[in-house]
């Protein structure tokens, strides 16, 4: 007879040696199932109460795509049915299919008390004494911790403050509990510089890794001579600089023409001209309350109940770069990802840009596995197609 306790995920060695992956974002297909969330305090989990059978449907979609783990619904409040809705699923799931997910408990930040988006910039631990959010935590993960779940997910942390709470938090709870601790960090920035006529490209020695610097300088007759290093472009995506231009940035950045790129002359080699703005990106280095990630890793991995550490509500375009400052934390631990869909909130009509799944590739997954990476999934804007493809990219790579 298949018991509840079955379906939990206890964390145990043998399920972090190979790439798994994870659900996607809740809300999104409660919105898609015309459950409206916006302007309501509970967000995601008033389907809870209003709606459990929708629930319990859409964890069930989530786990006939491959899925590995399933979030309990419990993001938003400390609900001892949003467990019982899971395992419910879980449970129909291996009854009529033979396979289910194994069920993790999320627990979400001290911004979720607040209802006011500050998991994207942590401000409260400025202002909050650390008990109240150490509080926070031990009565969000009780109950879920009462209904047999043994593994538990605290996700868009934004602080490493918070994440000391969080560890505080742990050492009163059950002495079996496992969990990660997974980090919002700051979102792409897009800032303009005056119009430039051309912009330098720094190419590598030959065989040597390159670093995907570029930097902008005023075209003149001594462009060369007088050349400029202020404006410091980390790429985020892309094998070379064509593709940058053309992809994360194209609406403010075109060429007028592609040399190649790519050469083994000395550098800098290659100059393309541009139309319009140059743009600036700026972070994949920081937490949403402007702290070093890789301190906020190591401060999480630190603790003996913390198996891994994540990023979660971030844009994939800069999963890489915060994966590199966060590997050399990991040691025996583990790193986990379940980033955005990659589109942008426009406020003023309350839109999103379309739907941008460039990032899901065999060769994103490969590198994010490559610095660590046990678990992929996704988060807010992340469907079940697009989970089912992560999943196929997973199974590519587990199969080469």
């Amino acid at each position: 007879m298949l018991r509840p306790m079955d379906l939990a995920f206890k964390g145990d060695d043998r399920r972090w040696s190979q790439l798994r992956v994870l659900d996607g974002g809740f809300g999104t297909e409660l919105e898609a199932s015309g459950f409206h969330i916006n302007g309501n305090p509970l967000w995601s989990a008033n389907a809870l109460f209003q709606r459990p059978d929708l629930v319990v449907d859409i964890h069930k979609r989530q786990e006939m795509v491959f899925l590995s783990f399933d979030f309990v619904s419990s993001f938003h409040i400390k609900f001892r049915k949003s467990v019982d809705l899971a395992y419910q699923a879980a449970y129909e799931c291996k009854l009529n299919y033979g396979k289910s997910a194994e069920i993790i408990g999320s627990v979400g930040s001290y911004a979720t008390a607040l209802s006011d988006a500050s998991e994207y910039n942590g401000h409260y631990v400025d202002e909050v004494e650390k008990s109240v959010i150490v509080q926070h935590y031990v009565e969000q993960s009780s109950p879920l911790l009462e209904k047999g779940l043994r593994f538990l997910a605290y996700e868009s942390v934004p602080a490493v403050a918070e994440v000391g709470a969080i560890l505080s938090a742990l050492d009163s709870l059950n002495p079996d509990v496992k969990c990660w601790i997974s980090l919002t960090c700051k979102f792409y920035n897009m800032q303009h510089s005056r119009i430039l006529s051309i912009l330098v490209i720094m190419q590598p020695a030959a065989k040597e890794e390159w670093e995907r610097q570029v930097y902008c300088g005023i075209a003149s007759s001594t462009a060369l001579k007088n050349f400029r290093k202020d404006i410091d472009v980390r790429l985020m995506c892309g094998n070379s600089p064509v593709e940058l231009f053309y992809r994360p940035e194209k609406q403010s950045c075109r060429c007028t023409s592609i040399p190649p790129l790519l050469t083994s002359s000395p550098s800098p080699s290659t100059y393309i001209y541009l139309l319009g703005e140059v743009p600036r990106i700026l972070d994949g280095e920081h937490t949403s309350h402007n702290d070093k990630v890789e301190e906020a890793a190591k401060v999480a991995l630190s603790h003996s109940k913390v198996l891994a550490v994540g990023i979660n509500c971030t844009s994939p375009l800069h999963i890489s770069s915060l994966l590199k400052k966060i590997q050399p934390h990991l040691l025996t631990k583990f790193a986990v990802v379940y980033p955005n869909s990659g589109e942008e909130y426009n406020s003023s009509d309350n839109s999103w840009t379309a739907q941008n799944e460039e990032w899901i590739t065999e060769t994103n997954i490969r590198q994010w596995h490559q610095l660590g990476v046990k678990l992929v999934g996704g988060c807010c804007r992340v469907t079940p197609a697009m989970i089912n493809t992560i999943a196929r990219c997973v199974h590519q790579l587990l199969k080469s």
